[in-house]
């Protein structure tokens, strides 16, 4: 019964409100359903996130990094 409503109110939004919505109902679906094939197991709801942060975090230090030692350059010349 939740999978119809799972998949019914996800057909109403269009293509966008099934995957936004069904992942949500997942927990509530027996592990053997035929739905939980369709995506990626539990470990990587975690594994993702994380290692996304970690590269943001990695290119807004190096981002910063360049551009202070890009105006330290130039008040060196500067003087």
């Amino acid at each position: 019964m939740l999978e119809v409503v799972c998949l019914g109110l996800g057909a109403g939004q269009g293509e966008q409100g099934s995957p936004e919505l069904c992942p949500r109902c997942q927990p509530f679906i027996d592990s053997e359903h035929v739905i939980h094939k369709y995506f990626l197991p539990r470990a990587y709801a975690v594994a993702i996130p994380l290692a996304a942060g970690l590269l943001l975090l990695l290119f807004v230090g190096l981002f910063i990094t360049y551009v202070m030692l890009k105006s330290e350059r130039v008040t060196k010349k500067a003087q």
